[in-house]
């Protein structure tokens, strides 16, 4: 009888690998797989068209959002200041940054930006939008690493017999 048990044992536990190695795997390939579609199709689709200008922040501005990226209420206030740049094309603008800005930057400070070309009103400070670059890195290798543990674990849970 205690052999059954034994056997009943071991079986789970290799079934339980396998398992927890399956879901380990899936979670690793879909951090990379949403890590890759946000460094893709935001930040990075913007960096890799926009041009750098140099600016001067001319007046601070803050914004409260009501909803957090996942749609959470979540009221904050957030800081978006407006800064003044000459595009490429010689003109000069001044527009608020589209993209919240992750340090405060006092009036009459030099920032680098980003910019739309066909567009100069989506200005980002260009630091900010490298932040959010690191971050997609960060998930996708975050996904390789768990994508790795679930094959390893199911590789275990394979030779154990």
């Amino acid at each position: 009888m205690i052999e059954g048990w034994a056997r009943w044992w071991d079986d789970w536990e290799r079934e339980a690998a396998l398992g927890l190695a399956g879901t380990l795997l899936v979670t690793g390939l879909a951090l990379f797989g949403w890590g890759w579609y946000a460094a893709h199709h935001s930040a990075g689709d913007f960096r890799r068209h926009a041009r750098q200008a140099s600016a001067e922040v001319v007046s601070e501005g803050f914004a409260v959002r009501q909803r957090d990226r996942d749609g959470y209420p979540v009221p904050e206030t957030i800081y978006l200041p407006t800064v003044r740049f000459t595009t490429s094309s010689g003109q000069q603008t001044t527009h608020q940054v589209a993209c919240e800005a992750n340090v405060h930057r006092q009036v009459g400070s030099r920032v680098n930006v980003l910019y739309d070309p066909d567009d100069p009103q989506h200005v980002c400070v260009a630091q900010d939008v490298r932040l959010s670059s690191t971050t997609n890195t960060i998930t996708r290798w975050l996904g390789v690493s768990v994508a790795a543990l679930g094959c390893l674990v199911g590789i275990a849970g394979l030779l154990r017999t």
